[in-house]
């Protein structure tokens, strides 16, 4: 009971308005050329093991930003619109009992398993690992979440991104993305909305809508993998780095910077993020970038 206050009362939020960039995969060697800034960017860190970690049995849940009342913590409430990222292990046959929310936009980013979904909206569907889903809650929906195989734990991201706009219609998105789509590539999976909710017609079916501006790539680097990717911050957006698993490194500038499973960093500075596959564990690395107004 505890737990559908939390998520209910935690997604009760303020609004901004998108803009509209279009999908982008990008791969080989970053740029050299002059950065947009001669500011040296500021890092802002949330190591895996700074991050709250509360386990109730079923659920072995590990957040990077506040959520009250299981992990309260005013220093980190998030980035710019980027609400919620909690890394959640879901036993077999197990999950969130129906539970309500208003105003958030909902991702589930499957890492391990399966997950089944039912809402007020009348969807019910199981999400799979080659999957993207995103469940805008608006003016209110209630939806139960489970592992559907009782023989397995279930891993996903869940991540919440305030809305630009108050009490929308509620709506729901799944789509396929490939994993050979992500690998050794910046691979978009969401974008912000149209005004009418969808996304642009060239996007269809390749990407999810979120209602606020922000645009959200998947990456997997696996072992051996020599790729640079490259992305660009430009004027005063920021981006946000999630490693769900392995270890990157991140060249800003001249700082290089080792991220692994769990971490995350937050960089607000216009500027050049040069990202490749660190050996410093032996798993294949996967991240998700977050690019925010």
């Amino acid at each position: 009971k505890s737990l559908r206050k939390t998520l209910l009362v935690a997604s009760r939020v303020s609004s901004r308005q998108p803009n509209l960039s279009k999908r982008n995969f990008t791969s080989g060697t970053c740029y050299e050329g002059p950065l947009e800034s001669k500011t040296s960017p500021t890092l802002y860190f949330r190591r895996a093991n700074d991050r709250g970690h509360v386990n109730f049995g079923w659920l072995d849940t590990k957040h990077t930003f506040s959520f009250a009342p299981h992990y309260k913590n005013d220093k980190h409430r998030g980035f710019r619109r980027l609400r919620v990222i909690n890394d959640d292990l879901i036993d077999g046959g197990k999950g969130f009992e129906t539970h309500s929310h208003v105003n958030m936009e909902i991702l589930s980013y499957l890492l391990r398993g399966r997950l089944e979904h039912k809402d007020s909206m009348g969807n019910g569907t199981i999400i799979h690992r080659d999957e993207i889903q995103i469940m805008s809650a608006g003016k209110g929906v209630t939806h139960s979440e489970f592992n559907p195989d009782t023989d397995q734990i279930t891993r996903l991201l869940q991540i919440w991104v305030m809305p630009s706009k108050l009490s929308l219609t509620p709506s729901y998105q799944q789509i396929k993305v490939d994993l050979a789509d992500r690998t050794d590539r910046l691979c978009q999976i969401a974008c912000p909305t149209l005004e009418d909710g969808t996304v642009p017609a060239e996007l269809q079916n390749q990407v999810v809508g979120v209602n606020q501006d922000v645009n959200i790539y998947a990456s997997i680097l696996p072992k051996g993998s020599q790729v640079a990717l490259s992305h660009f911050i430009r004027g005063s957006r920021a981006a946000w780095i999630q490693v769900a698993t392995g270890s990157i490194e991140i060249k800003i500038q001249d700082q290089v910077v080792v991220l692994k499973d769990g971490d995350g960093v937050g960089i607000d500075t216009p500027t050049e993020i040069c990202i490749s596959r660190s050996s410093e564990l032996p798993d294949d690395a996967e991240f998700l970038l977050f690019d925010l107004a």
